[in-house]
């Protein structure tokens, strides 16, 4: 079966998935840059993009809290550090 995998350094490949579940090295792609900006282009097309500058995913992390991923209109947000 083929399907987009995320390499142990990073690179985004559509790959063929052996049945051990390992990613075979034969016939991979890189798609890496091509995966960003089609994520890139779908959190842009969002309506709330569209309102007001921002939009993106909450994705909960296994030991509690989340992890954000945002596309915001840097001429209305900047991005800070909380102070703990």
């Amino acid at each position: 079966m083929k399907k987009l995998v995320c390499g142990c350094f990073g690179n985004i490949y559509y790959a063929t998935i052996l049945k051990d579940g390992l990613m075979s090295d034969r016939g991979r792609v890189d798609v890496t840059d091509d995966a960003i900006n089609a994520v890139i282009d779908h959190l842009h097309s969002m309506e709330l993009y569209e309102k007001e500058g921002h939009s993106g995913y909450d994705i909960p992390k296994k030991d509690g809290g989340e992890i954000r991923l945002r596309l915001y209109d840097a001429d209305k947000y900047k991005l800070v550090r909380k102070d703990n």
